[in-house]
């Protein structure tokens, strides 16, 4: 049994955790959710999935995570990473230092392409 986690149940990613909230059901795995504004996780709850009480605790409890946040602004608040890289959201530099800070976390974190 798996234990999948979601962050951010917004106009994209609801629809994306129900339907793993649907194939965690039919394969008897597990999903937590976390989102930074309650409410939305209403429709996942109903499929079974469980409820993180911040976003450190789910990837902590989580074989695999999904993120889907609308902009690299919110990534960077969600890791910690340092504000200086906000302004430049597609350049390279940037998603390395985003993908640096989530290899230095103590708890697992999602698989990221490695360069």
């Amino acid at each position: 049994m798996k234990t999948f986690g979601f962050i951010g149940l917004g106009t994209m990613g609801a629809p994306m955790a129900a339907q793993l909230a649907d194939h965690c059901a039919e394969h008897g795995d597990r999903l937590q959710v976390w989102n930074r504004s309650p409410g939305p996780e209403a429709a996942v709850l109903a499929k079974g999935a469980t409820v993180s009480h911040d976003p450190a605790e789910l990837v902590a409890a989580c074989d695999v995570v999904v993120v889907m946040l609308p902009d690299l602004t919110q990534l960077i608040e969600l890791t910690d990473v340092p504000p200086s890289c906000s302004p430049g959201y597609g350049h390279p530099r940037c998603w390395r230092s985003v993908r640096r800070s989530l290899r230095q976390r103590p708890a697992p974190t999602p698989s990221m392409p490695r360069n």
